[in-house]
């Protein structure tokens, strides 16, 4: 379910130039997870490259910039709602662009 997301995401806004590393993500949708919308509030932090999300108390996303990945865990009913996941998958590319692009400059 998150791929079909990212996909449908970025085919909106048309092809960016990456870097040729690559960068993994690890990221997990569970079905029953108990958690609906509304979405609970995201709260981050960084640190050394190291960036930091949690959304409620039963999903996350962590990125680590430096060593090019990602990994997260997200209730799929969450990811149902077109609003909030828009916010979601806005949160997690801006967490992982970041990273891309310094590589290609």
């Amino acid at each position: 379910m998150i791929r079909g997301q990212v996909t449908k995401a970025l085919d909106r806004h048309g092809q960016t130039q990456m870097s040729e590393e690559p960068f993994l993500w690890r990221l997990v949708s569970d079905d029953n997870s108990g958690l609906r919308p509304p979405w609970p509030d995201f709260r981050s932090l960084s640190a050394d490259g190291l960036h930091l999300t949690n959304i409620g108390q039963r999903s996350f996303l962590a990125v680590d910039r430096e060593g090019r990945c990602a990994i997260g865990f997200v209730a799929e009913d969450l990811l149902k709602d077109e609003i909030g996941s828009e916010a979601f998958l806005a949160r997690l590319l801006s967490m992982t662009f970041g990273g891309l692009l310094e590589t290609t400059a």
